[in-house]
């Protein structure tokens, strides 16, 4: 048992701070759960009828993600963030979930490999490593290092830096060649900062850095205070013990984190249970994903109550549909289940049509500009190649389809029917989806196969893709399997009057 379990077992409930456009949702789904809200927002404290506890450490903290707002982030404690992900946002369906307990802070021994590429690399269980501010970088040696970032999907899982690291509720300690206070962006009081600064002089001192948490700027100076000792002591007792930590040990843990990948659906959801708190719109989340004029979002949402929800969910994808038939270009935002984004395009959008497969859908347009082979049909790529995509307009459609065609678009060279969620459209100009790894490609006389099925079934027994994603996925690949003859006809509609050719 953990020191926070042991803490937890006295006081039976997990704190938590929500933040970020998901909060009101998502701080339904905690209290569900039973676990308990601290500083809470005012916004958030009056629509809940909650105390705000602004002088409580959270365990962890829930928001959207800063690059990507179609991400919640759960940081905090390990087993505050299982809990949250667990008992409160596995109810969100149709997500995609990256779990790290491996996170910002933890400490463990990392051996070094040696330079590559000027940078100094190193290894853990967990994986790869770059280690940052070690000038030695001697191949062999094993220290103990702090984590600063966590990458999933890159071929570097961590970057680190020497030295030991200590979390606590409302403050960080770590070994630097450069010791100094840090402060949240949030602690703008100039007084605590001040007070903040006088308990961290002796600590400094002794060669450690603090950084001092958003939680320090409203507990009592006394907690603060409580906090910096007992990280000060850790940090010393893992120090006179770091001889004979073993390779790859976890020897502190820090902050873990689970980035929870969210869909058109799984924003419908969190829709219906923010409206159990306060009138909301359809598609308000995916509206404020897609940056959306907050004002004329709180604008729906306030004339949510008073309209039919059906007819004002048509009227804002007729709106949307509209903002986007004017931009010159737009973009695919394809996301995978690791977090790995591609971006496709730009691509022109030619009309909106009839689609035999997938029912009313955009027509996009993009001209080849390189040369090479089309994944899945090894079949020749040459620039000038025009690349045709239909992208569904109807929310119950789980694929988009590339057609590849020569120059002169006489000759088709093959399809691609992409496996995904339901596309979300952006009035900016950008479409999404989370892509579930397994693909069907048509060749031009008919034939087809099932490509990187492998890549779902390892992503969904990694706990990574969830089974009503998975379950969804095998069904679609037979759906398409049924209606071959359907996608076959759909090349028809992109030259009426001159059919291209089904011959390679």
């Amino acid at each position: 048992m953990t020191l926070l379990q042991c803490c937890i077992a006295v006081n039976n409930l997990y704190r938590y701070r929500v933040r970020g456009i998901y909060a009101t949702a998502i701080a339904k789904l905690l209290m569900d759960a039973g676990a308990e809200l601290v500083d809470v927002s005012k916004q958030l404290s009056e629509r809940l009828s909650l105390d705000r506890r602004l002088e409580e450490a959270p365990h962890a903290t829930i928001k959207a993600g800063e690059e990507d707002k179609d991400q919640i982030i759960v940081i905090g404690y390990r087993d505050a963030v299982e809990y949250a992900v667990i008992e409160a946002l596995s109810r969100i369906p149709f997500t995609a979930i990256n779990y790290n307990n491996v996170g910002p802070y933890t400490t463990l021994k990392v051996r070094v490999l040696g330079v590559k590429n000027g940078e100094c690399i190193g290894e853990t269980l967990y994986g790869y490593t770059k280690i940052v501010d070690y000038e030695n970088c001697r191949e062999g040696e094993e220290i103990l290092a702090h984590v600063l970032r966590v990458s999933p999907n890159e071929e570097m899982k961590l970057i680190v830096r020497p030295g030991i690291a200590v979390v606590k509720d409302t403050v960080v300690l770590f070994e630097s060649r450069n010791p100094r206070i840090i402060f949240s962006e949030h602690i703008r009081d100039l007084g605590r900062r001040a007070e903040l600064m006088m308990l961290s002089q002796n600590v400094i001192r002794q060669g450690i850095a603090v950084k001092w948490r958003s939680s320090a700027r409203s507990v009592p100076l006394e907690t603060a205070s409580e906090d910096l000792q007992k990280g000060l002591d850790e940090l010393m007792k893992i120090k006179e013990k770091a001889n004979s930590v073993p390779y790859g040990e976890i020897v502190s843990e820090g902050e873990a984190i689970s980035v929870i990948h969210l869909s058109r659906y799984s924003k419908e959801f969190l829709d219906e249970v923010r409206r159990h708190v306060v009138d909301t719109t359809p598609l308000h989340h995916t509206l404020k994903a897609c940056d959306y004029g907050q004002d004329i979002v709180e604008a729906l949402d306030k004339i949510s109550c008073c309209v039919d929800l059906n007819q004002l969910r048509q009227g804002i994808e007729v709106l949307v549909l509209d903002s986007i038939k004017r931009l010159n270009s737009i973009f695919i935002k394809h996301v995978k289940p690791d977090g790995t984004i591609i971006r496709i395009g730009p691509a022109y959008i030619d009309s909106v049509t009839e689609s035999q497969f997938l029912g009313k859908a955009l027509l996009l347009k993009r001209v080849s500009r390189s040369s090479g082979v089309y994944d899945g049909l090894n079949v020749e790529k040459e620039v000038g190649d025009i690349m045709v995509t239909l992208v569904p307009l109807s929310s119950e459609k789980w694929n988009i389809v590339h057609m590849y065609f020569d120059s002169s678009m006489s000759r088709l060279k093959g399809i691609y029917v992409n496996v995904n969620t339901p596309v979300e459209i952006c009035p900016n100009g950008i479409i999404k989806y989370i892509d579930l790894y397994v693909d069907i490609t048509i060749k031009a006389d008919g034939t087809y196969s099932i490509v990187d099925l492998d890549q779902l079934e390892k992503s969904y027994a990694e706990g990574i893709v969830q089974y009503d994603l998975y379950s969804r996925a095998l069904e679609v690949v037979d759906e398409v399997k049924r209606h071959i003859s359907y996608i076959l006809e759909d090349v028809k509609i992109l030259s009426p009057s001159s059919t291209p050719s089904l011959v390679s």
